[in-house]
């Protein structure tokens, strides 16, 4: 997936020009792209295991939700940013269990 990134009282957007973030991957190269950032600006990088996970309805998380949560989160640092995505996941998936690893990195830029 992706990075969701969120600068300061904006939408959150995908930075499109990207490779495998979170993997392994012995023959990948990467590519470099600098984007100006704020103080403040929140980065998610989450695995397929996060979009991909199922509610008992067999709808997935994805990508909107994702946007959603960070849309929503007053988290101004990233362990609380973390804290509400735990809590939205185990909302939506309920008592079904991931089929997938479940990793989610976040951070909060400070002092750019």
């Amino acid at each position: 997936e992706q990075p969701f990134i969120q600068e300061p009282e904006k939408a959150v957007y995908r930075l499109e020009a990207s490779d495998l973030l979170l993997g392994v991957d012995e023959d990948m190269t990467f590519s470099e792209e600098t984007i100006p950032v704020a103080s403040g600006t929140r980065i998610v990088l989450v695995s397929d295991g996060v979009t991909e996970m199922f509610d008992p309805e067999e709808n997935q998380f994805g990508v909107e939700r994702v946007s959603r949560v960070m849309e929503t989160s007053s988290a101004i640092d990233a362990r609380q940013l973390v804290d509400d995505f735990s809590e939205a996941l185990a909302k939506f998936r309920q008592s079904r269990p991931p089929f997938d690893d479940t990793t989610l990195l976040a951070t909060v830029l400070t002092d750019v």
